[in-house]
């Protein structure tokens, strides 16, 4: 189960086309912090880890048009929006 929790990351571009840049906002630098994208039907396209604040540029070439699902999780807390993949 995730929450939707705008206020914990900012995400755009809204729609995307060849990536999306996930900025987490206020955390501690030391916190671990986990970026996954989601196709529609649950499966992991890509998961990329970071620390504290540090932004995330996660690649959405290869996925095609559609919704996904992109999740922040800081130390085993996961919160998560949808997003949508334009292809031109």
């Amino acid at each position: 189960l995730f929450r939707s929790v705008s206020a914990a990351f900012e995400l755009y571009p809204n729609p995307a086309s060849d990536f999306i840049v996930l900025r987490p906002l206020g955390l501690d630098e030391e916190a671990q912090v986990i970026a996954t994208i989601y196709d529609p039907l649950g499966r992991e396209i890509q998961r990329a880890v970071s620390s504290g604040n540090e932004e995330f540029i996660l690649n959405t070439i290869d996925i095609p048009s559609g919704i996904i699902w992109v999740t922040l999780s800081v130390n085993g807390v996961s919160m998560g929006t949808r997003a949508v993949v334009v292809k031109k």
